[in-house]
């Protein structure tokens, strides 16, 4: 029943894509793994905050054309170090929630495997769903935002990965 596939090049991956209904609705769990390379860890320990976006949608397919995107969603969690208090704070943008963890990779792995979209009513048939975590660099100070697009080092965004729908 599970079909993923994903072209996986940077250092963040959809490992598993698990989807459910209830109520009419769309409830997709991605588990994602983010691995930052040290430029990003380093920006993070120096108190810039980093910004994540991880987007789904949920497609239709059709034979002859572009597939219709259903409905869409996207979460935005920014990551910042606080060296007065030694602590990391997640921040969903979407939710206003707000975590805090001792240690980085407890909260990248808060953030794998703890992550849900809700899609809205479903009314059209839903074929297949994608999955896919991206770095905001327009989130960042304006003075790293054009040196990061070109430093291998700040790739974080991963491939789209998909799952069908049954």
């Amino acid at each position: 029943m599970l079909l993923l596939f994903s072209l996986a090049h940077a250092e963040s991956e959809v490992t598993l894509l698990q989807h459910t209904f209830k109520d009419r609705q769309l409830v997709v769990i991605p588990q994602l793994l983010i691995n930052p390379k040290p430029a990003v860890t380093d920006a993070i320990l120096n108190g810039i905050p980093i910004t994540l976006i991880i987007k789904v949608k949920a497609f239709q397919q059709v034979s002859w054309w572009p597939d219709t995107v259903v409905d869409e969603m996207e979460h935005s969690l920014t990551i910042q170090y606080f060296s007065l208090s030694g602590q990391y704070v997640l921040r969903n943008l979407y939710t206003q929630q707000q975590s805090s963890f001792i240690t980085l990779r407890e909260l990248l792995n808060h953030i794998g495997n703890n992550t849900q979209f809700v899609l809205g009513n479903v009314e059209d048939p839903v074929d297949y769903i994608g999955v896919r975590i991206v770095l905001d660099s327009g989130a960042l100070p304006s003075s790293m935002q054009l040196p990061i697009l070109f430093n291998s080092e700040w790739d974080l965004d991963s491939e789209w990965s998909y799952q069908e729908v049954r």
